[in-house]
């Protein structure tokens, strides 16, 4: 995943909130997207973002350990969104899969320091996740994961 592919995905997972239920749809124009990531408002900017969540959406599989009901173990493969949508009028919308929303949120609630008097840019969400996954050693990021499933699973 390229850098900013990489800061698209933080860019989503800034719009999780504490209440958030697992089937939330999240709404922004590709505009606002644009803006935040400090972008002209050219076709070029537009053509970039739509392939970044095309990206996100093609390479963010998770394997993810599961126990059937029988006492059964395997691995889940599943993807980190339910849906993407980049709309003719701009618009974007995201919904994160029912497996992977609860390690979303637990990713917002213990890796992520939000302030809201102090919100940091994206460019410093950025840096800090890539600290964290540079700390735990994967040579792919988006395995990052797979680290959170284990350290649910030990608790």
């Amino acid at each position: 995943m390229k850098s900013f592919e990489q800061r698209v995905l933080d860019y989503c997972f800034s719009f999780v909130s504490e209440n958030d239920i697992a089937d939330k749809m999240y709404e922004v124009s590709v505009l606002e997207v644009i803006r935040h990531f400090g972008l002209s408002a050219s076709g070029n900017s537009y053509q970039r973002a739509a392939k970044a969540l095309k990206t996100l959406n093609e390479n963010t599989a998770l394997y993810l350990p599961k126990t059937l009901p029988s006492g059964e173990r395997g691995i889940l493969m599943t993807q980190l969104f339910d849906t993407l949508f980049f709309g003719e009028a701009g618009t974007v919308q995201f919904r994160f899969s029912p497996n992977a929303a609860p390690l979303v949120f637990d990713l917002k609630k213990n890796f992520y320091s939000f302030h809201l008097q102090q919100p940091l840019s994206a460019e410093n969400r950025y840096q800090e996740l890539k600290q964290f996954t540079s700390k735990i050693k994967y040579q792919d990021q988006s395995t990052v994961f797979q680290h959170f499933v284990q350290k649910i699973k030990s608790r």
